[in-house]
């Protein structure tokens, strides 16, 4: 991978880590203004079972779909080495025809996505200045079908939030204070409730 973002002009190396090693590359004919950091990954589910592959899975070849699509056929092809290299193609068509890429470009790409990723994080917190960039390109994604691109804005992902609802300090008669002082809990739920309500959620 060094040597194919190489011959793209990009200065790219191999970085060690206690895991698998990244791949980061820069644009070395790289213009002012926007910096656009690429992420892919390398590593593939597992092959298993073996018996279920008409071909080698580490050995791409096209095959013919029933409705006489042409398809290449490997483990990853589609996750995530297939996009990690339309994003590489694509800078080389563009650069071939205008010279230098319309932005600033640099790629990370790591071996480790499909297993947790651990070394990730510690990677990025060492190198964030280095990495630093005003849009990040994650083509980990899908079309929704083979005529239709798509531009995925937001990613699956998880947010914890503690919520703290202030109460009396003691029981209150329901005759007396019933309707007035608030139940913590029909506030918890209702705001829970109208959230699960939310068309985009």
């Amino acid at each position: 991978m060094c040597k194919e973002l190489a011959a793209l002009g990009f200065v790219a190396s191999l970085r060690e880590t206690p895991g698998h090693p990244m791949v980061v590359g820069h644009d070395e004919d790289a213009s002012d203004g926007l910096h656009v950091l690429f992420y892919g990954h390398y590593d593939v589910q597992p092959t298993d079972p073996l018996s279920l592959w008409k071909s080698d899975p580490f050995e791409p070849s096209i095959a013919t779909e029933p409705d006489g699509r042409r398809i290449i056929v490997a483990r990853g092809a589609s996750d995530d080495k297939g996009q990690l290299l339309t994003f590489i193609e694509a800078c080389r068509a563009w650069k071939a025809v205008h010279g230098t890429l319309p932005v600033r470009v640099s790629i990370l790409i790591e071996g480790e996505e499909e297993s947790g990723g651990a070394n990730l994080m510690p990677f990025l917190k060492a190198n964030a200045s280095e990495l630093k960039a005003d849009v990040a390109l994650i083509c980990d994604t899908g079309m929704p079908d083979r005529k239709t691109p798509a531009i995925t804005t937001s990613l699956r992902g998880l947010v914890g939030e503690e919520v703290e609802i202030v109460c009396a300090t003691h029981d209150l008669h329901s005759g007396m204070f019933g309707n007035a002082a608030r139940n913590p809990i029909e506030l918890l739920c209702k705001a829970l409730g109208a959230y699960a309500m939310r068309p985009d959620v």
